[in-house]
Formats: C-alpha cells, sequence, structure tokens
C-alpha cells in the first residue's frame, strides 16, 4: 500500500492474540508493539482479513500519542 502522504511508513507486524466465534461471526484480537519517534509516522498492518468490517477497528494503548486517522484497503495487485 503507498502512502499518500510524506510521512514515514512502517510495516508492522502484529500477532494473533484470540479469535472469539459467535453465530453471526468472529471478534480476531491481534497484538503489535510499535516503538514511536516524535513526527507524524504511517503504519501498515499487512496479512490481515479481508472481511473486516472497517467500523469494528480498534486501536488501545496509546499512552501519550494520538490517531490522525484509519485507512482500511485491499491491495488486490499483491495477491
Amino acid at each position: 500500500m503507498q502512502s499518500h502522504t510524506k510521512n514515514p511508513i512502517v510495516n508492522t507486524a502484529s500477532t494473533l492474540k484470540e479469535v472469539p466465534v459467535y453465530l453471526s461471526g468472529a471478534q480476531i484480537e491481534r497484538i503489535a508493539t510499535i516503538r514511536l519517534s516524535k513526527g507524524t509516522i504511517e503504519f501498515v498492518f499487512h496479512k490481515l482479513s479481508p472481511n473486516i468490517q472497517e467500523s469494528s477497528i480498534q486501536i488501545s494503548g496509546l499512552k501519550s500519542a494520538t490517531i490522525l486517522f484509519i485507512n482500511f484497503g485491499i491491495n488486490y495487485l499483491s495477491k
């Protein structure tokens, strides 16, 4: 995925924590540890489910960081 800004892009790995399965679907919880430097940085997570409901994405543990925006997309050219 290409950046829409001139900020550095960090390809970020995440690990699967748990997957509760319900009658209507599943909840996939993944964890990533990210070291932040001062400034604006774009993080890209790869190998996630293409069935994610964009409105269900949650981020926690920010402490003094701020999320400016979240962009969800599928790169069909990489498949």
